[in-house]
């Protein structure tokens, strides 16, 4: 991964706030890394839309399918289902994420990808 430099003066001098998110001590700018620049993305739960229980089904699927990931039974997907916003597969491969995010808005699901 690249050495991270404000994207207003090009500093390095920064404070790291979140995993994803740095401000600049030099000139005060804030700002966040997108998935391309860590590469590493948490799979985010929007809204489970009007078949519920397509959307706990197929995130059971895509879990066992991805090697990468931890197994979610039943009860856990139904769990974060109902607790819309909130991350299903955290810490996943941008690419691993991209397919989890297809997998689940396929469902009936809105997901969205950020950085981890």
């Amino acid at each position: 991964m690249e050495t991270v430099k404000c994207p207003s003066c090009g500093g390095n001098d920064l404070n790291q706030l979140d995993p994803a998110e740095y401000k600049c001590l030099h000139c005060g700018t804030s700002f966040m890394l997108t998935h391309a620049q860590t590469g590493i993305v948490d799979v985010v739960l929007l809204q489970v839309g009007k078949k519920k229980t397509d959307v706990i089904l197929a995130l059971r699927e895509v879990t066992a399918k991805e090697t990468t990931i931890k197994i979610i039974d039943l009860a856990m997907a139904k769990q974060l289902t109902d607790a819309t916003p909130c991350v299903v597969v955290p810490n996943v491969p941008l690419e691993i994420g991209e397919r989890v995010k297809v997998r689940l808005e396929k469902a009936g699901a809105t997901v969205e990808l950020k950085p981890a």
